[in-house]
């Protein structure tokens, strides 16, 4: 049990620094500098593809 309490923390800690970081750091993960789009972007990203 004591091992299952050892992995639940580390994922708790993972995603918690994961989601509270820096966001300018997080932004050039790898060197790839990521952009932030807009409302109609996501609202367009979460349309099912269809073939046109």
């Amino acid at each position: 049990m004591e091992y299952a309490t050892t992995i639940e923390a580390t994922l708790i800690n993972f995603f918690h620094s994961l989601y509270t970081s820096d966001m300018d750091r997080a932004l050039e993960m790898e060197g790839i500098l990521w952009e932030a789009i807009n409302n109609e972007g996501a609202r367009d990203l979460e349309k099912d593809f269809s073939e046109e």
